[in-house]
């Protein structure tokens, strides 16, 4: 199993910045690759994405990524993804 942390740093009207938290390269790798089409920007372990947290969350669980966690914090969110 391989826990992912997803969270939105920033908003602004472009789109907004996730952050990963993964050690697993090869997840990394396949998150990148999921929501590619909407980036805007890919450096590290930060998108920048057109894709709302809603449309993002669905397209990572169409690749067995399932949300076992949240938090919010002002304006932030932070999701807590489980990947078998």
């Amino acid at each position: 199993m391989i826990y992912v942390i997803v969270s939105t740093k920033e908003h602004s009207g472009e789109g907004v910045k996730y952050v990963f938290d993964t050690p697993d390269p090869k997840t990394k790798q396949l998150i990148t690759s999921v929501i590619d089409d909407t980036a805007l920007g890919i450096f590290d372990n930060v998108i920048i994405s057109r894709s709302s947290p809603s449309t993002l969350l669905t397209k990572l669980a169409r690749v067995g990524f399932h949300v076992v966690g949240f938090s919010k914090e002002s304006e932030n969110y932070a999701w807590t993804l489980l990947k078998e």
